[in-house]
């Protein structure tokens, strides 16, 4: 099982997971240095962690200020073929 810090003792009845884009390397405003990839994996990860524990996630999609809009809008869309991949449908 996947677990996350202070995950462990307490249950949730409800993630509201905000799947910023902020943190791509191309964006403007984001100044870290994650890959498109590597926000996928996040997602993945996030979602992972949900189904397991079985609790269900609200996802908002935030940020976006890379130099290319397509990237931003391929960050956004991978939130949604991870949540897909992950909980299936």
């Amino acid at each position: 099982m996947i677990t996350l810090p202070g995950w462990t003792t307490r249950s949730a009845e409800l993630i509201c997971y905000i799947a910023g884009a902020d943190p791509y390397r191309e964006d403007q405003l984001g100044g870290l240095a994650l890959t498109i990839e590597g926000l996928k994996r996040r997602d993945e990860l996030m979602f992972r962690v949900a189904r397991a524990r079985e609790i269900p996630v609200m996802v908002t999609f935030a940020g976006g200020y890379a130099r290319r809009v397509e990237d931003t809008v391929t960050i956004h869309c991978n939130t949604v073929i991870a949540a897909k991949e992950v909980f299936g449908g």
